[in-house]
């Protein structure tokens, strides 16, 4: 069973990083270990693993409230006019991500820095900054384990990545079903307050371009499209651009690419009832 204070206590074991700049964390955090304990049918592997990777965003969460702390300036960074890519999933949101990220004069949210962004990256360094090996070698390791991930999808540390790895600091993230069966904490997500994991979204943006411009930003994910409310009150001047695709291949294809990310965590996988709550969900 996943346990929140174990987590927790993961997190802070490394005490150079115990700042947080509010709880708003706490909530989702609870609510996606229950839904893990109750739904997801994981087996010994995936509870491991999963439970690593929950401390390890936590623990990466309260470094980045420090670097705020320690560094008080930061939050005068200003993140101005942002386009962000939305739509459904499946729709080649991440080809337009890699295309754009071509631009030098354009900052899109990279692999390695969206993983790691503590310390923050600074320009001099960008592109040979050691966290960019470690990523990729990350990358090959998953890939390796099922070499159809990359016939689905481009990955590459230094390519344009989505933003819901930033949301899913705030434990308030489309990105966690992608690791099992989650209804409860879907059904949550749908209706919680996401203004507050906007705030913190803005807070890894100016962290990540208060020592490296340019401040141009595109950002992506389809899971942005439905929380819009929540992202234009923290960017109201936010532009929007939307990728489209049949729906009728969006959803075989979700599900091919979900299957694939899920498999090794559980060994109960309801083929039917994940496509019907994966309809639900982005309808």
């Amino acid at each position: 069973m996943l346990s929140s204070a174990e987590i927790i206590a993961v997190a802070r074991a490394d005490n150079r990083y115990r700042s947080s700049a509010d709880g708003s964390w706490r909530v989702g955090l609870d609510r996606l270990v229950d839904a893990f304990n109750r739904e997801a049918a994981l087996n010994p592997f995936g509870e491991r693993h999963i439970a690593a990777v929950l401390a390890d965003k936590l623990a990466t969460r309260f470094a980045i409230d420090d670097w705020h702390v320690q560094h008080a300036e930061i939050a005068d960074q200003k993140i101005e006019r942002p386009v962000f890519g939305l739509g459904l999933p499946r729709t080649g949101s991440t080809a337009l991500g890699v295309v754009l990220g071509q631009d030098r004069e354009r900052r899109v949210l990279r692999t390695w820095e969206a993983r790691q962004p503590c310390s923050p990256p600074e320009a001099a360094t960008q592109y040979t900054d050691p966290r960019i090996a470690s990523s990729q070698a990350e990358l090959d390791t998953l890939v390796a384990a099922d070499p159809s991930l990359a016939a689905m999808i481009p990955m590459s540390a230094d390519a344009a990545t989505e933003c819901l790895i930033l949301t899913s600091l705030d434990f308030r993230s489309k990105e966690f079903a992608a690791f099992g069966r989650i209804d409860s904490y879907n059904a949550w997500l749908l209706e919680c307050d996401m203004e507050p994991t906007y705030r913190f979204h803005k807070r890894v943006l100016q962290l990540l371009q208060w020592r490296c411009p340019p401040n141009r930003w595109f950002l992506r994910t389809p899971a942005h499209s439905p929380f819009l409310p929540a992202l234009d009150a923290v960017y109201p001047d936010a532009r929007f651009v939307m990728t489209h695709r049949d729906v009728s291949k969006v959803i075989p294809s979700n599900m091919t690419f979900v299957l694939a990310l899920t498999h090794a965590f559980t060994d109960e996988q309801d083929l039917r009832d994940l496509a019907r709550h994966m309809v639900d969900f982005w309808e």
